[in-house]
């Protein structure tokens, strides 16, 4: 099933201004998160020197220090990425039913006539969360009269998303922009099945809770 789109837009500036034979370069180190099966889109802009000719520009995709791939030529982005060209100064990805194996580093490279090579060393950092549910209990055994802590996803996504927690499949409660659901006290009516769904998107997953009386 074909998820609603989402887009994320995250600026980037990367300026290249040449004095002399040296180019200073500035730009906005940003990191994201993105829900999975979501689409992101990475506007970005990069101003070069008039007499500087830009030849190509490419993104990397950092999975680890080790491993670094060209986007344009990873069999696992094919099909699922395009880059926006609309403009001189314009290299916006889009990337497209974003997966878990997508989180990392994504870098902006050109190369110039001359053969020089300019880059975003930092680079974007790029989270992929879905709607796992993690608990934490102020004891082993819960107790009425303990508190419980339920969080959705490993991290918060850049776009503002609707948290939609559901026990035993009624409606408990319904979030914007905060991930977590928090019961202060429990009582033996507290038991059951709770289940995170982030609004828009699909998959969730459940965790069942038991309250022991006092």
């Amino acid at each position: 099933m074909v998820c609603p789109v989402v887009l994320l837009q995250c600026f980037i500036w990367i300026s290249l201004m040449a004095t002399g034979v040296q180019d200073d370069v500035t730009h906005i180190i940003s990191s994201m998160c993105v829900v999975q099966q979501s689409t992101v889109l990475i506007p970005c802009r990069y101003v070069h020197p008039q007499h500087e000719q830009v030849s190509s520009v490419e993104w990397l995709h950092e999975k680890s220090p080790e491993e670094e791939v060209r986007v344009s030529q990873d069999p696992a982005f094919e099909g699922r990425v395009e880059f926006v060209q609309s403009g001189a100064s314009n290299c916006s990805l889009i990337l497209r039913d974003v997966r878990k194996s997508d989180a990392g580093i994504f870098r902006l490279v050109h190369n110039t006539a001359s053969g020089q090579i300019r880059m975003n060393a930092k680079g974007i950092r790029l989270e992929v969360t879905g709607a796992e549910v993690e608990v934490q209990t102020e004891s082993d055994i819960v107790t009425e009269g303990d508190w419980i802590l339920f969080t959705c996803g490993s991290c918060i996504p850049s776009v503002t998303a609707t948290y939609i927690w559901r026990k035993d499949g009624r409606l408990r409660s319904q979030h914007h922009g905060e991930n977590f659901l928090y019961l202060e006290s429990v009582g033996l009516e507290d038991r059951g099945r709770y289940l995170c769904t982030v609004s828009g998107h699909e998959g969730n997953t459940s965790v069942d809770i038991t309250v022991r009386p006092v």
